[in-house]
């Protein structure tokens, strides 16, 4: 494991103490940013004394690879579950945890492969209530795009997008808004599900071909020493170092409250100013572009509101912009360099 991956696992061990030994652990979309930070922590020293067992559900034998050199000391039970198809997924057992996370959060990705969004933040959430202990709890990621369409920022948890069914991201947009729904109805019913509206979660753990504009711009700085803008980057975004993310996701899932709740960062930055911090910490260049129009629907400011996270949940602390940067910046030089 990387050092960088292992060391924000470290700051966050003091939640195994939440866990019960012997725990059985399913975590869907486990190579992405916010589950390969969740393994790093599940695989630290705390939790093996704990005797978890981790199981994920990856798509790929890409992401099979990668999960396996990522952590090549680490035993993890691979299992296979259809979560877009309609049929039966074969006996499996049952579990104290589910992490649901293979929801996709690049807008390439759910754009490209709308039918598949739709039925990953649905039907494979429906059935992933099929495999949890009745004492189980469930963590359902959706995300601050059910904002979309509202102009007043930062969005609040009482209020909602208002985008149509047509509009350019509605499968995912909508199909967050199932999910949330799903298991807000599973809690009314004594299940412990808990959604949370994820807002641009960043940090070490990203892998390469990820089209997401900071790891983009990462990669660019990288490989050819200059960042090369679509547009004049004055929209403006708060981001949300991933190790927040998940204290943020653990001590949701420990806690009462069922309703959607926002987990993100506190700064807000332009794209511009995020593409010269980066810049700063690979020795590169910005090249702005000239056009303000932004691609594919993408709203001009997002930033969520962590109050109600910050009371319910007692998140007093975030890490900085600042040092986010130089930890991804690092994490993409680990990478491009294996």
């Amino acid at each position: 494991m990387s050092n960088i991956l292992s060391e924000d696992a470290a700051l966050l061990a003091y939640h195994s103490d939440a866990f019960k030994s012997g725990a059985r652990i399913l975590v869907t979309g486990a190579s992405g940013l916010i589950g390969i930070n969740l393994l790093a922590l599940l695989f630290s020293d705390e939790f093996v004394k704990k005797s978890i067992d981790v199981y994920v559900c990856v798509h790929s034998e890409a992401s099979k690879t990668f999960l396996k050199n990522t952590f090549p000391k680490s035993h993890i039970h691979f299992i296979s579950l259809d979560l877009v198809g309609f049929g039966v997924n074969s006996p499996v057992q049952h579990f104290d945890y589910i992490f649901h996370l293979a929801t996709y959060g690049q807008p390439g990705k759910f754009m490209s492969e709308q039918q598949e969004t739709m039925r990953l933040n649905s039907i494979g959430l429906v059935k992933l209530f099929d495999y949890l202990q009745p004492s189980g709890r469930l963590f359902f990621a959706s995300t601050s795009e059910v904002y979309s369409g509202n102009p007043n920022t930062p969005h609040i948890e009482s209020e909602i997008g208002r985008t149509t069914t047509t509009h350019p991201r509605a499968c995912y947009i909508e199909a967050k808004r199932f999910g949330e729904t799903f298991c807000y109805l599973k809690s009314q019913v004594g299940v412990r599900a808990y959604s949370g509206r994820i807002s641009l979660a960043y940090g070490p753990g990203f892998r390469v071909g990820d089209k997401r504009v900071l790891n983009e711009f990462i990669f660019n700085a990288l490989r050819t020493g200059s960042i090369h803008m679509m547009d004049d980057g004055s929209a403006r975004r708060v981001y949300c170092y991933v190790r927040d993310t998940i204290d943020m996701i653990l001590r949701q899932i420990h806690s009462d409250h069922h309703e959607p709740l926002n987990i993100g960062g506190i700064e807000q930055i332009s794209i511009i100013d995020l593409a010269n911090k980066i810049a700063n910490n690979c020795a590169s260049k910005v090249f702005p572009g000239k056009s303000a129009e932004h691609i594919g629907g993408a709203p001009l400011v997002v930033s969520s509101s962590t109050s109600l996270a910050s009371k319910i949940l007692d998140k007093k602390s975030y890490v900085s912009m600042d040092e986010g940067i130089v930890r991804a910046t690092n994490w993409g030089r680990y990478i491009l360099s294996q």
